[in-house]
């Protein structure tokens, strides 16, 4: 990275690790481009601020991505779609399969209407994903200590306690990053707080 670096003005980065010692020794650095959400975990913003160079980022551009991803998978935990599609593929659709398929179906398929969707972390991720929840007529609940209960309102998200958002949830989604603050935030013991037949999703850092 030092010897791209060397008589560049402007850095585009995206998981190249920018320590203080790469910004040393870049003395014609003038600005940093960061191409992820959060530049913090692969660029030292410290020593970027100690030498005077300013780090921008495209916040938000994973979030449609993040969010359809999340409840992609929720929507596969309520229908057997990828158990159905091998078994087809293995089997193919016979008369004398057709019962075995359909006892696969219904021992194994949910709705997702009027349950409740639980998310860990409501910024801009958990906000798109709360969006999809509503449409599907689900009750979305929320755990952030640092968001505006009024904007959360607005979105038909009601705020909760962590372990109450652990204990009520029928599907609970981890986006929070993570922080000094809230490392190892969902453990074991709130995963023994959630309902017997409750899903967890974690698309958010690991």
């Amino acid at each position: 990275v030092i010897e791209q670096l060397k008589g560049i003005d402007i850095f585009f980065v995206g998981y190249d690790p920018v320590s203080e010692y790469v910004l040393k020794h870049a003395p014609d650095l003038k600005l940093i481009l960061s191409v992820r959400d959060g530049p913090e975990e692969n660029i030292d913003l410290a020593a970027c601020k100690k030498y005077g160079i300013p780090v921008l980022n495209s916040a938000g551009r994973c979030t449609c991505s993040v969010a359809e991803l999340t409840f992609n998978l929720i929507m596969n935990m309520t229908r057997p779609v990828i158990t159905i599609n091998n078994a087809i593929r293995k089997e193919k659709w016979k008369k004398e399969n057709y019962q075995h398929l359909r006892d696969i179906v219904e021992a194994n398929s949910y709705e997702l209407f009027r349950k409740t969707l639980g998310i860990i972390g409501m910024g801009r991720n958990g906000r798109k994903l709360a969006e999809y929840g509503n449409a599907f007529g689900m009750k979305v609940i929320g755990y952030d200590p640092f968001v505006d209960p009024a904007a959360m309102k607005a979105l038909n998200v009601e705020l909760k306690s962590l372990n109450e958002v652990m204990s009520e949830s029928d599907y609970i989604s981890v986006l929070a990053r993570v922080t000094p603050e809230n490392h190892n935030l969902v453990g074991a013991e709130q995963i023994a707080l959630m309902k017997p037949e409750a899903a967890l999703v974690n698309t958010g850092r690991p």
